[in-house]
């Protein structure tokens, strides 16, 4: 039997997070062009908010989001 005390936070022991299966698109704020993200984290923190920086590269508008890594375990 497995028991899950708490939620765990922190770094991940890897350098980049690739989320291949997973589609998301950025859309700029300033002039609305959309394109693919490159879907992977650079040194994933999980649990806390992350500043992810995008370029556009049609308008060179500049910004942040924040998203949140969240990892799972099923049995």
């Amino acid at each position: 039997m497995l028991k899950i005390i708490n939620q765990p936070s922190g770094i991940l022991e890897v350098k980049r997070l690739y989320l291949n299966e997973l589609e998301m698109f950025i859309i700029c704020p300033n002039c609305g062009h959309e394109r693919k993200w490159d879907n992977y984290f650079y040194y994933p923190e999980i649990n806390i908010p992350i500043n992810i920086h995008f370029y556009c590269s049609e308008c060179e508008h500049e910004w942040e989001e924040k998203v949140i890594l969240r990892i799972n375990l099923e049995l």
